[in-house]
């Protein structure tokens, strides 16, 4: 009886030892088959998403250009009205026309300087070197 327990034993430790049952080789050339494919499948969804990301920053872009031109255009056309409502407001409180383009020209001028600086300001901050030295640590 002995014996037996120590035979069922060794059986126990032999088929423990061996962590991997044996395959046949068209197994494995199937395996590898189908590792190949799926890793073909997963680059291709990849490439997609990454497609749709590029399409959707392409109409971002779009969007975002035409709403700024179209922005630009009914502000300088509400500037002009502006412009031309305190002109003729000033003209019939009795200033002189020469007195009113100057300050008009003063007020235009200030504010264009104003915005101008804003703008330096702002593209300054304006650079692909962040992303890249983002990009570049990421990458370590």
């Amino acid at each position: 009886m002995h014996e037996e327990k120590a035979a069922q034993r060794h059986e126990q430790e032999s088929q423990d030892n061996e962590p991997y049952e044996k395959v046949s080789f068209s197994e494995f050339t199937d395996a590898l088959k189908n590792y190949a494919k799926q890793k073909q499948h997963q680059g291709f969804a990849l490439l997609d998403l990454i497609n749709s990301e590029l399409m959707l920053i392409k109409k971002s872009v779009f969007v975002t250009v035409f709403a700024g031109m179209t922005a630009f255009a009914i502000g300088g056309f509400c500037w002009i009205l502006l412009n031309i409502a305190l002109g003729y407001f000033a003209h019939l409180a009795g200033a002189p026309v020469s007195i009113i383009l100057v300050v008009m020209l003063v007020i235009n001028a200030t504010i264009g300087v104003v915005i101008f600086k804003q703008a330096k300001s702002a593209f300054n901050y304006i650079s692909a070197t962040r992303i890249i030295q983002l990009m570049k640590r990421l990458n370590e």
